[in-house]
Protein backbone atom coordinates (compact mmCIF):
# COMPACT_ATOMS: atom_id res chain seq x y z
CA UNK A 1 0.00 0.00 0.00
CA UNK A 2 2.66 2.66 0.68
CA UNK A 3 4.79 1.55 -2.49
CA UNK A 4 1.41 2.51 -4.40
CA UNK A 5 1.27 5.50 -2.60
CA UNK A 6 4.66 6.63 -3.39
CA UNK A 7 4.38 5.74 -7.00
CA UNK A 8 0.83 7.97 -6.70
CA UNK A 9 1.92 10.45 -5.45
CA UNK A 10 4.80 10.72 -7.84
CA UNK A 11 2.73 10.55 -11.01
CA UNK A 12 0.27 13.46 -9.39
CA UNK A 13 3.10 15.60 -8.46
CA UNK A 14 4.76 15.27 -11.90
CA UNK A 15 1.98 15.65 -13.88
CA UNK A 16 1.08 18.85 -12.22
CA UNK A 17 4.59 20.25 -12.64
CA UNK A 18 4.64 19.60 -16.09
CA UNK A 19 1.51 21.16 -16.67
CA UNK A 20 2.84 24.32 -15.00
CA UNK A 21 5.52 23.64 -17.81
CA UNK A 22 7.93 24.08 -15.01
CA UNK A 23 11.18 21.99 -15.04
CA UNK A 24 12.20 19.45 -11.79
CA UNK A 25 15.33 22.53 -11.68
CA UNK A 26 12.70 25.09 -11.69
CA UNK A 27 9.97 23.53 -9.15
CA UNK A 28 13.56 22.86 -7.31
CA UNK A 29 14.50 27.01 -7.24
CA UNK A 30 10.82 27.64 -5.94
CA UNK A 31 11.18 25.51 -2.93
CA UNK A 32 14.40 27.30 -2.21
CA UNK A 33 12.56 30.43 -2.09
CA UNK A 34 11.81 29.50 1.61
CA UNK A 35 15.37 28.90 2.71
CA UNK A 36 15.31 25.44 2.36
CA UNK A 37 17.72 23.20 0.38
CA UNK A 38 15.51 20.86 -1.97
CA UNK A 39 17.68 19.45 -4.60
CA UNK A 40 16.40 18.11 -8.14
CA UNK A 41 17.32 14.50 -7.18
CA UNK A 42 15.10 15.11 -3.91
CA UNK A 43 12.10 16.10 -6.87
CA UNK A 44 13.31 13.26 -8.82
CA UNK A 45 12.92 10.60 -6.28
CA UNK A 46 9.65 11.77 -4.93
CA UNK A 47 8.32 11.82 -8.69
CA UNK A 48 9.37 8.07 -9.53
CA UNK A 49 8.00 6.74 -5.88
CA UNK A 50 11.19 6.17 -4.49
CA UNK A 51 10.11 8.75 -1.71
CA UNK A 52 7.45 9.74 0.28
CA UNK A 53 7.62 13.29 1.44
CA UNK A 54 6.92 14.58 4.85
CA UNK A 55 4.12 16.92 5.43
CA UNK A 56 5.73 20.18 5.79
CA UNK A 57 8.06 19.46 2.29
CA UNK A 58 4.30 18.44 0.76
CA UNK A 59 2.95 21.63 1.83
CA UNK A 60 6.42 23.88 0.19
CA UNK A 61 5.68 21.31 -2.97
CA UNK A 62 2.56 22.69 -3.24
CA UNK A 63 3.28 26.43 -2.94
CA UNK A 64 5.70 25.89 -4.94
CA UNK A 65 3.32 24.36 -7.81
CA UNK A 66 0.44 27.29 -7.12
CA UNK A 67 -1.88 24.04 -5.65
CA UNK A 68 -3.59 23.88 -2.18
CA UNK A 69 -2.34 20.86 0.01
CA UNK A 70 -5.55 19.14 -0.86
CA UNK A 71 -5.35 19.22 -4.31
CA UNK A 72 -1.72 17.96 -4.50
CA UNK A 73 -3.22 15.17 -2.24
CA UNK A 74 -6.35 14.15 -4.26
CA UNK A 75 -4.79 10.92 -5.42
CA UNK A 76 -8.11 9.07 -4.52
CA UNK A 77 -9.34 8.82 -7.80
CA UNK A 78 -5.80 8.53 -9.85
CA UNK A 79 -4.66 5.32 -7.90
CA UNK A 80 -6.30 2.82 -9.95
CA UNK A 81 -5.29 4.86 -13.08
CA UNK A 82 -2.25 4.41 -15.22
CA UNK A 83 0.27 7.25 -14.88
CA UNK A 84 0.15 8.91 -18.43
CA UNK A 85 -3.61 9.03 -17.75
CA UNK A 86 -2.81 11.06 -14.72
CA UNK A 87 -0.32 13.23 -16.62
CA UNK A 88 -3.02 13.80 -19.25
CA UNK A 89 -5.45 14.32 -16.66
CA UNK A 90 -3.96 16.71 -14.84
CA UNK A 91 -2.24 18.69 -18.03
CA UNK A 92 -6.12 18.38 -19.35
CA UNK A 93 -7.68 20.54 -16.26
CA UNK A 94 -4.86 22.79 -15.59
CA UNK A 95 -5.51 24.12 -19.73
CA UNK A 96 -9.18 24.18 -19.00
CA UNK A 97 -7.95 26.46 -16.02
CA UNK A 98 -6.13 28.85 -18.36
CA UNK A 99 -8.55 29.52 -21.12
CA UNK A 100 -10.52 32.34 -21.29
CA UNK A 101 -14.53 31.62 -21.28
CA UNK A 102 -15.10 31.77 -24.86
CA UNK A 103 -12.35 29.30 -25.71
CA UNK A 104 -13.07 26.95 -22.98
CA UNK A 105 -16.89 26.26 -24.63
CA UNK A 106 -14.84 25.68 -27.63
CA UNK A 107 -12.40 23.53 -26.10
CA UNK A 108 -15.10 21.71 -24.21
CA UNK A 109 -17.67 21.13 -28.13
CA UNK A 110 -14.63 20.04 -29.19
CA UNK A 111 -13.55 17.53 -26.45
CA UNK A 112 -17.56 16.37 -26.45
CA UNK A 113 -17.26 15.37 -30.29
CA UNK A 114 -14.60 12.69 -28.73
CA UNK A 115 -16.62 11.05 -26.40
CA UNK A 116 -18.82 8.08 -27.59
CA UNK A 117 -22.37 8.95 -26.35
CA UNK A 118 -23.12 7.59 -22.66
Amino acid sequence: MRKLLKQTLGVRVRSIRLARGLTQEALSDRMKADDANFSVESISNIERGKSLPGLDTLHRMATALEVTLVELLDIEETDAKRPERVELEARLCYLAETLPDDRLKMAVSQVEVLVPEV
